[in-house]
């Protein structure tokens, strides 16, 4: 019997080394027909592309289908027709539930055509990188719902087929979701200027809407953790536009899409 395990392990490296698409070759994703009667033959090479990004690059907690290139789909003979797709890795959200199961389940899981219903007018923000955003070389706050109400379907390797859901999903669920929901639009955080913060403007919210906290963090600690990572670019919005700046918070240059065009000042 075929596992996410045997399907990926051997690809694993080539996962690590081939990225994914940036922004300027995000495209949207069309509707999965049906995903009820989608076969396990068919969703198991999906669900292990997830497994495998994720096992080569471990910081890694979730990817939007419409990320991967279409040879990442044909070294695991799954069906790019099959994009409407965010997988969460298992690692990162053990403790989800929805309808009392568990769909983030060992191994990960994949949500199919999820749709947002609501959203609450409350926000938390966010540290996000991005594996389309300068390969993740590039962070930024980002204020999000601190509720969202999703319905879609939702599948793992536990189960034979699909299962529909319609729930009320809080804070560390809503904001990995979100951000991959714009991928499936082919969409990034940077089409959501208005969401994207200042490091000053962090403490007097949205748009005049407060925000509940950083989450898990201060904006120092967060910036001096991802500092010792590596990353010393990040994107504020700033009058209006959106500047890379360095972990002080001085401006480096305006933001391009493509890292290669970026000119600093």
């Amino acid at each position: 019997m075929r596992t996410i395990e045997t399907i990926a392990s051997p690809h694993t490296e080539a996962f690590a080394h081939m990225p994914l698409l940036q922004s300027d070759n995000l495209t949207k994703a069309a509707e999965i027909d049906d995903p009820q009667h989608l076969e396990r033959d068919q969703l198991l090479p999906i669900l292990a592309m997830g497994y495998a990004l994720c096992e080569a690059n471990p910081t890694i907690a979730a990817v939007a289908y419409t990320q991967f290139p279409p040879n990442l789909f044909a070294i695991l003979g799954a069906d790019d027709m099959l994009a409407r797709i965010i997988y969460f890795s298992h690692f990162h959200h053990k403790n989800v539930r929805l309808h009392g199961e568990a769909p983030i389940a060992v191994g990960g899981s994949l949500f199919i055509n999820p749709r947002l219903i609501d959203q609450s007018n409350r926000f938390i923000v966010w540290n996000e990188g991005c594996g389309s955003i300068w390969k993740t070389r590039l962070h930024m706050f980002v204020a999000r719902p601190i509720s969202v109400t999703l319905r879609g379907y939702v599948w793992n390797h536990w189960i034979q087929r699909p299962i529909y859901f319609q729930e009320k999903i809080t804070r560390t669920l809503t904001g990995y979701m979100e951000h991959e929901m714009d991928h499936l639009d082919g969409r990034d955080a940077t089409d959501r200027p208005e969401q994207i913060l200042d490091f000053n403007d962090i403490p007097s919210g949205l748009n005049g809407r407060p925000v509940e906290k950083i989450a898990n963090a201060t904006v120092r600690f967060v910036l001096d953790y991802w500092c010792k990572k590596g990353v010393s670019h990040f994107l504020v919005h700033r009058q209006g536009k959106l500047l890379v700046v360095d972990t002080n918070g001085d401006a480096i240059g305006p933001y391009t899409r493509r890292q290669e065009d970026f000119r600093p000042i």
